[in-house]
């Protein structure tokens, strides 16, 4: 998994050639490039979220709750926000605590998709209430 990101760091990917470098796009990659297939979240990563666990029974989902905190490599969802009706989907990172969330993602800046700035493939932090982002609604977790 660090390889991966290390390699991707201030790139884009548009793994389904549609809609440009979105948020979802990199989590896509990031799993199968890591063997941890998932599915499309349906086109939106707050679809993702609302329909449960879509992609095969290793993925567990895990409701946010304050004191909760992801594991480097689960799939983090956020919630939507009147700005944003698709929600955010980024992959939790290392370093994270139960005040602060570290995530990689793609398509945070403006979200226009274009995967250049902002937009491209970056390491954060944030934290898990955010109204920029969303707040996180939980995340997806692979059993092994």
């Amino acid at each position: 998994m660090v390889a991966y990101v290390t390699q991707m760091l201030w790139k884009s990917v548009d793994y389904d050639k549609a809609y440009w470098n979105q948020c979802v796009d990199f989590v896509r990659d990031f799993s199968a490039s890591n063997y941890l297939p998932i599915g499309t979240f349906n086109w939106s990563a707050i679809n993702g979220w609302n329909s449960g666990s879509p992609f095969n029974s290793h993925w567990q989902r895990v409701f946010y709750k304050p004191g909760l905190v992801p594991s480097e490599g689960d799939i983090v969802f956020f919630k939507t926000t009147t700005k944003n009706k698709y929600g955010h989907v980024a992959i939790a990172w290392t370093n994270s605590t139960a005040d602060s969330l570290t995530i990689v993602e793609q398509n945070a800046g403006d979200g226009n998709g274009d995967g250049k700035y902002a937009d491209a493939i970056q390491i954060a932090s944030t934290p898990y209430r955010n109204g920029i982002r969303g707040d996180v609604a939980g995340w997806f977790t692979y059993l092994k």
